[in-house]
């Protein structure tokens, strides 16, 4: 699960303070050296969050199939991050720096590895309490209106390449263009050489590949844009996988194709494909097989409600499971797909529809609440023990409308999921 850990009792105890930078006025380097300094600092920003999150999550027969198997508890911590970050201004209009980081750590956990705090393969790596990860350390320009990029340690949202999250974003070494081709259509391009997942400090700390990175090399294109109202978001990309993740020299290839339209009432439609010809997704005597997600959504808002549903159909050539991303291995990349539901399951089976529906509130005062349904069948007969899946969840949060704790937010969530296994014995997963 790569976006924010199921976010119980979050706490954003935010005061997200964002701040102008004061310009400079004196300087014994000069004039010249001034007005450089506040090119910089013009337009700069510093900004602070802090973050709190508390999770128990309890499971039955999640990595087995007995009858006899008790409920066990394989979540059990308070974290916290403190992210920090700033923004410069461009000097000469053409070159700044963008630097983001945080500090984080557990108060208190059952010692089962979560993705706040720092960890070490699959190990919490207690040691590392209030460490210090940066995130992004990026070299920025511009070019007038045509183009702008960044180089350094960054984030992705180009092409096939997206962001692992937590309540941070993962880092790639690398460097990425955006093109402003006229009016709504921009052309980017991104290429990197490596990637950390929030909670791991550096590749070494992966438990892919041996500590070492999965790809050598990925890239990807990206083309986004709108026509007569109609949003449209194409991405292509592709990965040279490291030996030390596979011993066979091999490359992964994605695509993404997304279309969406809004009507003026609110209610909007969406289509999307994210598809890999990967090697994991290879048959016997093939080098690379094809897995993919399609998915449609439909959003209808009326008054303080407002209607998600979303279907998904997962298909993969060899018959496992499917992760909308470049190269499969947990926390090595992710890609740019849509969907996400927050149900403990990642309704990713090969040949399995899923339907996601859920409501949302918003009410007066900072309050907001949601409840959801996702029903699925269990996949390709062969390739899964269950015949279906049913997860209800929901969230309820509030945020300080006003004052000078403006943003400040407090939100508990909750998930059942269970699973109709065919050897009729109990599955059930609850995350609190």
């Amino acid at each position: 699960m790569f976006k924010k850990s199921a976010i119980a009792l979050a706490i954003a105890a935010a005061a997200s303070l964002s701040m102008n930078v004061m310009a400079a006025e004196d300087s014994a380097a000069g004039e010249k050296y001034v007005e450089k300094l506040n090119e910089f600092i013009d337009g700069a920003s510093l900004s602070a969050v802090a973050v709190t999150d508390t999770r128990y999550r309890t499971n039955t027969n999640r990595w087995s199939d007995n009858a006899d198997q008790e409920t066990a508890t394989d979540q059990n911590y308070t974290a916290y991050n403190l992210i920090l970050g700033f923004q410069s201004g461009y000097a000469e209009d053409v070159f700044g720096v963008n630097l983001a980081g945080y500090f984080s750590g557990d108060m208190y956990t059952n010692g089962d590895k979560n993705e706040i705090s720092q960890g070490t393969g699959w190990a919490t790596a207690e040691e590392r309490n209030g460490s210090f990860k940066m995130t992004t350390a990026a070299l920025k320009f511009k070019g007038g209106d045509i183009f702008t990029g960044e180089v350094g340690l960054i984030q992705g949202g180009v092409g096939t390449i997206g962001n692992v999250w937590s309540f941070v974003p993962g880092t790639y070494r690398g460097a990425k263009v955006n093109f402003a081709l006229g009016g709504d259509w921009n052309l980017g391009y991104m290429a990197t050489d490596s990637f950390t997942a929030p909670w791991l400090m550096t590749v070494k700390d992966s438990p892919n590949a041996g500590g070492n990175s999965a790809f050598d090399f990925m890239h990807s294109i990206g083309l986004s844009g709108s026509a007569g109202g109609v949003g449209m978001n194409f991405g292509f990309g592709q990965a040279n996988l490291s030996n030390d993740y596979i011993a066979t020299d091999s490359d992964n290839t994605s695509f993404n194709i997304a279309i969406n339209y809004a009507f003026d009432n609110g209610m909007a439609i969406g289509y999307q494909t994210y598809a890999v010809d990967a090697v994991e997704f290879a048959e016997a005597g093939d080098d690379t097989g094809l897995g993919q997600h399609t998915g449609l959504t439909f959003k209808l808002p009326a008054g303080f409600v407002t209607w998600d549903t979303q279907v998904r159909y997962t298909t993969t050539a060899n018959g496992g499971e499917f992760a909308p991303r470049m190269i499969q291995g947990y926390g090595t990349t992710n890609g740019t797909w849509g969907q996400w539901w927050d149900a403990l399951s990642d309704w990713n089976q090969n040949e399995q529809l899923a339907w996601s529906n859920r409501v949302s509130f918003t009410f007066a005062d900072g309050w907001n609440a949601y409840a959801g349904l996702i029903l699925a069948n269990g996949g390709a007969e062969e390739d899964t023990n269950f015949d279906s899946e049913t997860a209800v969840n929901g969230t309820i949060g509030y945020s300080v409308p006003r004052g000078a704790m403006k943003g400040s937010t407090i939100r508990f969530h909750a998930t059942y999921l269970t699973r109709d296994l065919k050897s009729g014995n109990d599955y059930d997963r609850t995350d609190f």
